[in-house]
């Protein structure tokens, strides 16, 4: 869960849900990153992170994990208005994991290109 913004010029992203919602009038091709690490020094068969559009991800990252892996990924996408762009995150450890608490770690953001 992302708890705080530091940009939103539009009110699109919504903290409760995670949620970013391309606003009314501002279709076009945007550009979208996250990261993110577990925190956790086990090693473990694999973690993954992607970005959804509508629910299809539209670009991941999976690898296996080391020690306080940092996951990366983005990538453009076109986007209608009201489009919703959610971060997905997936492991193999077993149990629950909780992303790393900070925000130097942990981070969704995007922008639209044109």
């Amino acid at each position: 869960d992302y708890d705080a913004e530091h940009w939103d010029t539009d009110s699109a992203f919504d903290i409760g849900t995670d949620i970013f919602t391309v606003p009314s009038g501002k279709a076009g091709k945007y550009f979208f990153m996250a990261g993110g690490a577990f925190n956790t020094d086990a090693d473990f068969e694999y973690v993954s992170i992607d970005i959804r559009k509508e629910g299809t991800a539209f670009v991941k990252n999976r690898k296996r994990h080391f020690n306080y892996d940092h996951l990366l990924v983005g990538a453009a996408v076109d986007c209608a208005a009201g489009d919703e762009i959610k971060v997905t995150v997936e492991h193999t450890y077993g149990s629950n994991l909780s992303w790393r608490n900070d925000t130097e770690a942990n981070f969704f953001c995007g922008w639209r290109l044109s």
